[in-house]
């Protein structure tokens, strides 16, 4: 059993790995700050978001669209399955980071309830989604591996496991998550004003 599960590690790990290098997660930033400087220098601009008028309209129409696609992907949210959960994670998470980088653009208070909510949702969908995939991994490796025969501590050992993630699983989605899906679908964006 430990034997697969470490060449499924490894594997999945190098999948990882390649889909990080082809992604190349730093070109986009690279290409921001590069915008981000040209248009300093063109207009004789440096400092914070606030000291930079022409940026406060985008940034904050970025915000806002980023918010809208996160109030419709939390729509019909207790219906959705692991695969919806888990798309509506990276946008709270996009947004999340997105509003992070243009805080200056809200009041420090504001900016702060609004990230916390948004912490709390990717923090919860995350484990959720944690608990759905280590479910998928058990699963197949119960039904795959050959060594784990019947009466087997490692069986035992992995049947408990399945039983208290597919328990975790079942529940219906924690109260704090709902709460905060409420709060994000009727607060105002920070960076609108309160």
């Amino acid at each position: 059993m430990m034997q697969a599960m470490t060449s499924h590690r490894v594997a999945a790990r190098q999948a990882m790995r390649g889909a990080i290098v082809q992604a190349r997660p730093a070109a986009w930033l690279l290409t921001f700050h590069r915008w981000l400087a040209q248009q300093s220098s063109a207009c004789g601009l440096a400092g914070s978001a606030e000291q930079h008028p022409a940026l406060q309209p985008w940034a904050a129409h970025a915000l806002q669209a980023g918010h809208k696609k996160l109030v419709r992907g939390a729509r019909g949210f207790e219906r959705q399955g692991p695969r919806q959960r888990h798309a509506l994670r990276l946008f709270v998470k996009r947004q999340r980071y997105a509003s992070e980088f243009f805080e200056t653009l809200a009041t420090a208070r504001s900016q702060a309830k609004y990230q916390g909510i948004l912490h709390d949702l990717q923090t919860s969908l995350g484990r959720a989604n944690d608990i759905h995939i280590a479910l998928a991994l058990l699963g197949g490796a119960l039904r795959g591996d050959p060594d784990l025969g019947a009466g087997t501590a490692a069986r035992s050992a992995v049947s408990f496991a399945l039983g208290w993630l597919a328990r975790q699983a079942d529940e219906p989605v924690d109260r704090a998550t709902l709460k905060a899906l409420k709060t994000l679908k009727k607060r105002q964006a920070p960076w609108q004003g309160e």
